[in-house]
């Protein structure tokens, strides 16, 4: 019986099984038609491809001259420039080239006014700019406890961490903050966190010989037993840079050993009472 394409496939057995082949193989019209509407429209696509980088770069220009006009106007104290710039739309959380936000600004520069109107337009409190450092990391490394309340009365991570893996309170402790250390540790900042060496707030107190806050994050919590990267706990520290009173101060307490229970005391034979 012949095929759709008039062959016997009894008569002629290869021509069959060669006509079968090539209607497996063959490539359907439509797909055919697409590649030529492709090919032909290849200029128009790359004239579209073009203009499209060229608008991306032009807004990325824009943004960028922007941020960089907020920043100055931030830094400067200039609320009416901020508030013009804010009103025009320019995003109060994008960082320049360097990560830095016009809230990483306010903070450098020391005005509260500008943090305060920064947070109530919901800029990013958290933002990390160059090493990692959030705006709160800046605020506790320069003391400046009033902008440390503003940031975590405005959710400011106090456990946030650099690069190195520390947080607002290592700065803090590594400059003698004491102030600032109390509003962290109020904030719920965690005595025990530790940098990239296993380093907690202790340790660093410990080898900076600075008795009064390491009392300060041991009354807050802090573990004298902790152990850094270096197999060193803080009183380990402080007696390796030569602070022996530290070092006997860090000393951990002896671990409580639980008395005998009631039932394992031996009990009285008759006739001893009183013996």
């Amino acid at each position: 019986m012949p095929d759709t394409y008039g062959l016997d496939p009894g008569a002629d057995a290869v021509s069959w099984a060669r006509r079968k082949t090539m209607r497996r193989k063959a490539v359907p019209l439509t797909a055919i038609l697409l590649a030529c509407i492709s090919v032909a429209a290849v200029p128009g696509l790359h004239v579209a491809r073009e203009r499209a980088r060229e608008a991306h770069a032009r807004a990325a220009r824009e943004q960028a001259e922007n941020t960089a006009a907020l920043l100055r106007a931030v830094a400067q104290g200039h609320e009416a420039a901020v508030r013009a710039h804010l009103q025009r739309g320019v995003d109060p959380s994008h960082p320049d080239r360097f990560g830095v936000t016009p809230l990483h600004a306010a903070v450098v520069s020391g005005q509260e006014a500008m943090v305060k109107q920064l947070l109530a337009v919901g800029a990013e409190v958290n933002g990390r700019g160059r090493c990692g450092w959030t705006p709160l990391h800046l605020a506790a490394s320069e003391g400046r406890l009033d902008l440390v309340n503003l940031l975590l009365t405005g959710d400011a991570d106090p456990d946030a961490r650099d690069d190195a893996g520390l947080t607002p309170l290592h700065l803090a402790v590594d400059e003698g903050r004491t102030q600032v250390i109390e509003a962290l540790l109020a904030g719920k900042a965690n005595p025990n966190a530790v940098d990239m060496q296993a380093w907690t707030p202790l340790h660093h107190a410990a080898y900076d010989n600075r008795s009064d806050i390491a009392r300060l994050l041991l009354a807050n919590g802090a573990d004298p037993r902790a152990v850094n990267k270096d197999g060193r706990i803080p009183g380990e520290c402080a007696r390796q840079q030569g602070y022996a009173a530290l070092s006997r101060a860090l000393a951990p307490p002896p671990e409580a050993h639980p008395g005998p229970s009631a039932a394992s005391l031996p009990s009285r034979g008759p006739g001893r009472r009183g013996t």
